[in-house]
């Protein structure tokens, strides 16, 4: 939805009427492109710890988390 464009001079043609008109439809576009954005915000913030997303949907975005374990330099047992 693309509102038309009015130069300067135009807009000074236009009676007081018309021109709240424009205006309110102008507040109304903002306001759901704010909405829009709000709400793809909302997704980007998203990922596995946080929605029912899977794990294997978040990517590569998130490091993988390293061992907290210390090396102790013991050899593995075998059994």
């Amino acid at each position: 939805m693309s509102s038309p464009e009015f130069d300067k001079k135009q807009l000074t043609e236009l009676d007081k009427e018309a021109l709240i008109s424009i205006i309110l439809t102008l507040q109304q576009s903002v306001e759901k492109q704010a909405a829009e954005i709000q709400s793809l915000r909302d997704q980007l913030a998203k990922n596995s710890g946080n929605s029912g997303r899977p794990p294997s949907s978040d990517g590569l975005k998130e490091p993988r988390t390293q061992s907290l374990r210390k090396k102790t330099g013991r050899r593995s047992a075998v059994s």
